[in-house]
């Protein structure tokens, strides 16, 4: 970044978070970057925000599947972004969030993301079976849940897989992850659906 005066970084989580939790050696100038772009997996709001602030610039994320070639949505650069959110589908996409029940969530429900436009996958090589679960009637359902605010900016909340329903309440291990990187002593964290269970104390999954 010194020696080639980069001034855009594009970069995974870990990547964000190995920079903001690294000594920055003396003499090395980092000041002309002005945008970083994220990808790849959800940066923790607080990551992001430790970013900006002592790299000093605006830090973009989008969100995309092999499936759909591979960006879906993002936040646009002259749009004020949204710490957090995907952002907005890109040209040529919808975004759909369907409830459990198959119908349209509204506005701040959580749904699980479809997708239809000229960027999405034919289907699956060889797996017509996998391609019907996976598309019907157009749109690819992708398996992630978000939330959609007033502006239409889409909040992923976790994978539909690992959501932990405990005493009737949906948990997010996503939410839990946010809650301890805001943590001053916690510099990365992972959260899971594994679980104790209570009769015989054994740890599901076993690893």
């Amino acid at each position: 970044m010194d020696r080639d005066g980069v001034t855009v970084f594009l970069g995974v989580p870990t990547m964000y978070t190995a920079l903001l939790h690294t000594a920055i050696p003396d003499g090395y100038d980092l000041s002309r970057i002005r945008l970083a772009v994220s990808g790849g997996a959800s940066l923790p709001v607080d990551v992001l925000h430790g970013f900006e602030r002592d790299f000093g610039a605006t830090v973009l994320e989008g969100y995309g599947l092999s499936e759909t070639s591979p960006v879906a949505s993002f936040n646009p650069p002259d749009r004020p972004h949204k710490a957090g959110s995907i952002g907005l589908p890109v040209r040529g996409v919808e975004f759909m969030p369907v409830a459990d029940d198959g119908t349209t969530a509204g506005r701040g429900e959580v749904g699980e993301i479809a997708i239809r436009g000229e960027n999405v996958m034919r289907g699956y090589w060889n797996r017509p079976d996998a391609t019907a679960e996976a598309i019907r009637d157009g749109w690819f359902h992708s398996g992630d849940l978000a939330r959609v605010d007033e502006d239409g900016y889409y909040f992923i909340v976790d994978r539909k897989k690992d959501l932990i329903i405990r005493g009737g309440y949906n948990v997010y291990p996503r939410e839990i992850e946010e809650v301890l990187y805001g943590h001053p002593a916690i510099s990365e964290a992972a959260a899971s659906s594994a679980c104790r269970t209570r009769s015989t104390g054994r740890r599901w999954p076993p690893w």
